[in-house]
């Protein structure tokens, strides 16, 4: 196995209990600061958090150029659903002004 193979399984376990934090974290604050949201969101952050275990799984069975191209596509799709919640906030603070 060759030490970049290695190194990708790493990053893969270390992103995964990330996500698996990050979660948790935001369910307990979601509870606290919204209930009545909270049953959706958990809902939302489990897909989000299965879906990246799924791509992490598949990651460890692809060559690391494949490796490298699907990581910087998830690395834009984040991105963007990242700046839609920006905005959506941006948005939202406006409207409380």
């Amino acid at each position: 196995m060759s030490e970049m193979s290695e190194s990708a399984k790493e990053f893969a376990r270390s992103l995964k209990k990330l996500i698996s934090a990050t979660v948790k974290e935001a369910e307990k604050v979601i509870e606290k600061t919204a209930p009545q949201l909270s049953e959706l969101v958990t809902k939302l952050l489990n897909e989000v958090e299965s879906t990246a275990t799924n791509l992490l799984k598949d990651l460890e069975r692809r060559t690391e150029k494949e490796q490298l191209e699907i990581l910087r596509a998830y690395r834009s799709i984040l991105k963007a659903q990242l700046e839609k919640v920006e905005t959506r906030i941006k948005q939202l603070e406006q409207n409380l002004k």
